[in-house]
């Protein structure tokens, strides 16, 4: 009877082909980023859209301290990417004439805002809760970008948008090269303007 002889190398680890192991730090990669949180869209289905064509921006008074509104420059940058989504379902940008619509942007903020009456305030509440003297203030999570739209006429909150994760707690927003395609994502859910 013949023996043969193998030789075990202690501590010795198996080969992975090379192919093997880059697919498998790839996939650990993938799954250890974060994801985006889903956009959220809300509208009221009494409302007959194919009214609206127009819209202006609400023009205030902001939450002090709103990321959404505080810093002019990034103000105006959030409302282009608005105005260019917009654009995108037919509606008109008239800043200075009577418009079907108006458009107010905000954030769930990091830090608590205090219930505010409603004769102390404009005519619109972009935390929008109840009529009468008082307002239930909702509550949304820190860091979200909030889009309503507003029926001028009666100033009824007619449609919101919410981006989750938006914002930083400092401010700023997450993920700059994002912003259009998250506007975008949200607005495409508003009903188009008909021409």
């Amino acid at each position: 009877m013949e023996h043969h002889h193998v030789e075990l190398r202690r501590n010795a680890m198996p080969r992975i082909p090379a192919a093997v192991l880059l697919t498998i730090l790839v996939l650990m990669g993938c799954a250890s980023q974060q994801e985006i949180p889903q956009t959220r869209t809300d509208l009221d289905p009494s409302t007959d859209f194919r009214l609206f064509k127009t819209y202006r921006w609400f023009d205030g008074p902001f939450f002090e301290g709103d990321p959404a509104t505080a810093e002019k420059s990034q103000y105006t940058y959030l409302r282009d990417a608005v105005n260019s989504a917009l654009q995108k379902q037919n509606y008109d940008w008239q800043q200075f004439a009577a418009t079907d619509l108006v458009l107010h942007i905000h954030s769930g903020m990091y830090a608590s805002q205090p219930v505010t009456d409603w004769l102390t305030f404009n005519w619109y509440k972009p935390w929008w809760g109840a009529y009468g003297e008082r307002v239930n203030v909702s509550r949304y999570a820190p860091g979200t970008f909030i889009i309503d739209v507003i029926q001028a006429k009666g100033t009824v909150l007619v449609w919101r948008g919410l981006i989750p994760g938006f914002f930083s707690e400092d401010g700023t927003i997450l993920d700059p090269e994002s912003v259009s395609t998250r506007i975008n994502d949200a607005v495409s859910n508003l009903p188009e303007a008909i021409r």
